[in-house]
């Protein structure tokens, strides 16, 4: 049921994206599972639509969603020549036009971010509500049709290598098209290290941020490492680990989040040591390790078919620039979403005193816009039904084709045998594992070499791939922010490992090999 403002949005946004290349998704699909009190997206339902896409069937869809998605019986890779002409022609449009959207996009958003929306009578705000959710509706769905893009030449990349060298590990082609400045997480990892360099050198700062005890940026000592950690708040004021998820604060709201990483990443900049290059060099090693392996597999091509994979590799390259300014504008489209909600849900608390706190989140836009307008907001039963279904869905185990979902029963031993995944990002590394809090999404402690498990593939978490030597991600495919972190830091990853987080114990060592998509327990914690 899509029964939330960001759930009926992103349904929208995908059918849109999907729809531009001549496919639809099944309305009785169950896009959405919750988790650990959180909402994640069921890839494997996106996997007979997508099946129907050119090249995208396979391991291709795998690699890129982290779903053993296949396509259903009977269904051809190209289902007809009007869908292929789509799928062709759709990228070269969207290059054309998506940035005068998206620039089109962000002017319309200025004027909703200075609104002060506290001010506004009832149908005034009912209103801004609606226009922060057309621009919510055409924000996701610009960004869902660059995913959707990429999704398309990545698969079309995996056929194509696939054709002459059935042996291509899938990382390869992830690999090819890395090294892309100015990406939105791996900037923002890179900004925040910097910050850290900032409190390392302010003895005063780095002493009460380390000190353990409960800090805001207004409590540190006037100096460089305060203004640097203000600078990055204001700059990424509109991030959080679960962008997506309107119930959480926006780091500038509330930086705990942000002060929990600097805590892991100071003394790791005052050691020395550990800690990956930052700043402009990172997109060209990046991108050199690219060229490396361009020049590994292009040897063994024939002529056109290096043509076709070069063209492809500057399609991808080129649809990348676009992301810097599409990912900034979603992000601000649901701080704005946040912020008018919130208002909202304190109007119709106070004219509907049964209505729980945060109640507003479990509906749509146009039935807390009719709430306003009409002055009666009736909304307690609908709100505590969907709250139930959420409680239902926090103890009961997410539906059986929803990729990363924790073993039924009682949890088995620990098993010697390596883990399987998806190596999202090549390299070997080894280190002890730090496990992630489902409530948080942050691990409690986290060392230079550490290798962190995630349960969902966050790229809020940047800064910290810096520190950490691999990465583990239970919930997530190949084009998930983190991944795409990890190639860019030049990162040892595998996405998809099943129950991760349950499987692996807190401090044991293991092994990440991000190229064949294996995980090894080295010895017990």
């Amino acid at each position: 049921m899509r029964r939330s403002v960001v759930e009926h949005t992103a349904h929208h946004a995908l059918d849109e994206a999907l729809g531009s290349l001549g496919c639809r998704l099944d309305p009785d699909d169950a896009l959405f599972a919750g988790l650990h009190g959180r909402s994640f997206l069921n890839a494997t339902a996106l996997g007979a639509s997508l099946a129907r896409l050119p090249f995208a069937a396979g391991e291709a869809l795998s690699l890129a969603l982290g779903a053993a998605a296949a396509a259903p019986p009977g269904a051809a890779p190209w289902p007809s020549p009007l869908a292929a002409a789509a799928c062709v022609a759709q990228p070269l449009r969207f290059e054309r036009g998506g940035a005068a959207l998206g620039h089109a996009l962000e002017r319309e958003a200025r004027p909703l971010s200075e609104l002060q929306v506290a001010l506004l009578p009832d149908d005034a705000l009912a209103t801004t509500l609606g226009h922060a959710q057309e621009l919510l509706r055409r924000a996701a769905g610009l960004w869902s049709r660059r995913a959707a893009i990429e999704l398309l030449y990545q698969a079309a990349l995996t056929a194509l290598l696939r054709r002459r060298l059935p042996e291509v590990r899938r990382s390869a082609v992830l690999a090819l098209v890395a090294g892309n400045p100015g990406m939105h997480y791996p900037a923002l990892g890179r900004a925040l290290v910097r910050v850290a360099r900032s409190l390392a050198h302010d003895e005063r700062a780095a002493e009460r941020l380390c000190s353990g005890e409960p800090c805001s940026p207004g409590e540190l000592p006037a100096g460089p490492g305060r203004s640097a950690l203000g600078d990055f708040l204001w700059a990424y004021r509109d991030d959080c680990l679960a962008p997506f998820e309107l119930d959480r604060p926006r780091w500038g709201e509330e930086p705990g989040e942000v002060i929990a990483m600097l805590r892991a990443l100071v003394p790791a900049v005052a050691a020395g040591g550990g800690v990956r290059p930052q700043g402009c060099e990172a997109p060209g090693l990046a991108r050199a390790r690219a060229d490396g392996e361009l020049a590994r597999y292009e040897p063994l091509l024939s002529l056109p078919e290096r043509g076709a994979l070069r063209l492809l590799m500057g399609r991808s390259r080129r649809l990348a620039r676009l992301e810097p300014s599409l990912e900034p504008l979603v992000l601000r489209a649901l701080a704005i979403m946040r912020r008018t909600v919130l208002d909202v849900d304190r109007r119709l608390r106070r004219t509907e005193p049964s209505i729980e706190p945060g109640g507003a989140w479990l509906c749509r836009a146009g039935e807390l816009g009719r709430a306003l307008s009409t002055g009666r907001p009736e909304l307690g039963r609908l709100i505590r039904m969907r709250a139930a279904e959420r409680t239902r869905e926090l103890v009961a185990s997410p539906p059986p084709c929803f990729v990363g979902a924790p073993p039924p029963g009682p949890l088995a031993p620990a098993e010697a045998e390596p883990l399987g995944g998806l190596g999202v990002s090549p390299g070997v590394a080894e280190g002890r594992a730090r496990l992630a809090d489902p409530a948080t999404g942050l691990p409690a402690r986290i060392e230079p070499g550490d290798v962190l498990v995630l349960h969902g593939a966050a790229g809020g978490l940047a800064p910290l791939c810096a520190v950490a030597g691999a990465l583990i991600i239970e919930i997530g495919g190949a084009l998930s922010p983190a991944c795409a972190v990890a190639r860019e830091y030049g990162l040892a990853a595998v996405a998809g490992v099943r129950a991760a987080t349950l499987r692996l114990r807190e401090g044991e060592r293991v092994r990440v090999d991000g190229e064949r998509g294996r995980v090894e327990r080295l010895e017990p914690a």
